[in-house]
C-alpha cells in the first residue's frame, strides 16, 4: 500500500484484488488484512475482497479466540461513498452469524462513526452446495442499511463441478438451496432473488414450499419483505 499512500490525497477510485486472493485451498488459516485504507483520505469508491479489507479467519471460528474483525468505521476512509466486497465460502466462518451482523453494523452512517457510505454491494461466490445456512443474514443487514438511507445490494452464487457429465446446476441444487432458505421464513423470498444462477425457478419453488401464492410478492406483506414501499 505504500505506493497508494503517495496518492492518499488524490486517489478517488480503487479496485484492489490480489491474484493470490483465493484462499480456498487453505480453509483453516487466518490471513492478515491490508490496514492502510483509512489513510486514503480522498477515496470515494473502493472495490476489494473481504479478505483484503478485513482479514480471513478459519471457517469454524466462533469468536472464542483472540482474533477479532476490526470495526469497518475504523478501517475505511471517512470520505468513502461506495464499497464493493467480494467473498467466498472459505473467506468467512459459518459459525459467526451475529458477529457478521455487528461487523456490517459498524459501517452504518451514524454521526459517531464519521463514515457516511451511500452504497454497499457484496458478492458471495462459491457457496458450498448443501450448506445449512448463509454466513450473513443478508436480509437483516440490508434492512439496517435501508433504514439509514444506504443502498445495499448483494449476489450469491454456488460452487459446482460444471464438468460433471449431465449435471444441471438448477436440477442439482435448487432443492438444496430452497431447503436452506426456508429457515429464514418470508425473508428468504427476497434473498432468493439474489442467487445469480437460478433465475425465477428458485423463487417460485420457495414460494410453493413456504405455502405462499405466486402473487405474494406483490401483496402488502410481500412488498414489505421485498423492500418495496
Amino acid at each position: 500500500m505504500s505506493g497508494l499512500e503517495q496518492q492518499q490525497d488524490s486517489l478517488r477510485v480503487l479496485h484492489l484484488a490480489p491474484k493470490d486472493d483465493n484462499c480456498r485451498d487453505e480453509p483453516d488459516l487466518t490471513h492478515a488484512r491490508v490496514d492502510s485504507f483509512h489513510r486514503l483520505h480522498a477515496l470515494e469508491n473502493l472495490s476489494t475482497s473481504f479478505r483484503v479489507l478485513l482479514g480471513t479467519l478459519p471457517m469454524n471460528y466462533t469468536d472464542e479466540g483472540n482474533w477479532k474483525y476490526p470495526p469497518m468505521r475504523d478501517i475505511l476512509p471517512h470520505g468513502l461513498q461506495e464499497l464493493f466486497l467480494s467473498t467466498t465460502a472459505t473467506m468467512v466462518s459459518h459459525n459467526y452469524h451475529d458477529g457478521y451482523s455487528d461487523l456490517f453494523s459498524s459501517a452504518l452512517p451514524l454521526q459517531a462513526n464519521g463514515l457516511y457510505l451511500k452504497k454497499i454491494r457484496v458478492a458471495y461466490s462459491d457457496m458450498i452446495p448443501g450448506a445449512h445456512s448463509l454466513p450473513f443474514n443478508f436480509w437483516d443487514i440490508k434492512k439496517s442499511y435501508v433504514a439509514h438511507g444506504v443502498k445495499f445490494d448483494y449476489s450469491i452464487s454456488i460452487s459446482a463441478d460444471r464438468d460433471e457429465p449431465g449435471l444441471s446446476l438448477a436440477d442439482a441444487h435448487i432443492s438444496d438451496m430452497v431447503s436452506m432458505l426456508k429457515s429464514y421464513g418470508p425473508k428468504a423470498v427476497e434473498m432468493a432473488h439474489h442467487f445469480s444462477c437460478f433465475g425465477s425457478q428458485i423463487v417460485q419453488k420457495l414460494l410453493s414450499e413456504l405455502g405462499y401464492p405466486t402473487d405474494w410478492i406483490s401483496s402488502e406483506a410481500g412488498r414489505k419483505y421485498m423492500f418495496v414501499s
